[in-house]
């Protein structure tokens, strides 16, 4: 057995249980409680996706995911690299949100508010240069903002979420099927994608047929 401990500042439960068992007994505990869960994608474990889902439908329990939509899609559905986990989130109704890129005005009143809130010495030209580069995608737009706050300069900020960047687009990227990889490639080199067209450059990278149904479900 495992010794397993789980502090939620309200509820401290400690024993010689297993995870699953004593962080239910915790989650039970909590009542008319919101729980948020970033990147929720790294915890896509099936016995951990059980005990939220369990929670979700036995007790008061709100929880809210934050996450790409390929890791959204993966608790939800509880599909990793085309396989199913034994286990998935579902039950009571899930409300899903989906945030939209912000406009460039949007996005230099984001950035501006970022720099007068967290006293970053941001100038102007810096503020539109970042929204050119980012173009509006929030998580791009966030990490820049928090090095920034903490003193990176312009330049050394955009090197970094760069890097950020590169890691978590080939992370999201081998996380998705065969099919579902070739798609991604076969739409980076098409300028107007039919179903048909697209369907037969994926089968060129792939160099075999691909079923009708199983590109279509590669698609959603």
């Amino acid at each position: 057995m495992i010794k397993f401990q789980i502090d939620l500042k309200f509820v401290k439960i400690e024993g010689e249980k297993s995870p699953s068992q004593a962080l239910q007994k915790a989650l039970s505990k909590l009542g008319n409680t919101i729980i948020g869960i970033d990147e929720v994608q790294n915890i896509i474990t099936p016995w951990f996706i059980r005990v939220l889902s369990v929670a979700y439908n036995t007790t008061d329990i709100r929880f809210v995911f934050t996450d790409s939509m390929i890791g959204m899609s993966k608790i939800i559905t509880g599909e990793g690299k085309g396989e199913k986990f034994s286990y998935q989130f579902k039950g009571r109704p899930i409300i899903e949100i989906e945030i939209k890129p912000f406009t460039f005005e949007e996005i230099v009143n984001f950035l501006k508010y970022w720099k007068d809130t967290c006293n970053i010495n941001m100038s102007e030209e810096e503020i539109i240069d970042a929204s050119n580069t980012y173009r509006g995608i929030i998580g791009w737009l966030t990490y820049y903002g928090n090095l920034r706050s903490l003193g990176y300069t312009h330049r050394r900020a955009q090197d970094e979420v760069t890097k950020i960047a590169r890691t978590i687009i080939l992370s999201e990227f081998s996380s998705l099927s065969e099919i579902q990889q070739v798609i991604i490639k076969a739409l980076s080199i098409m300028k107007q994608a039919r179903w048909r067209d697209l369907k037969k450059v994926s089968e060129g990278f792939l160099r075999r047929d691909i079923k009708d149904w199983t590109f279509n479900h590669a698609l959603k």
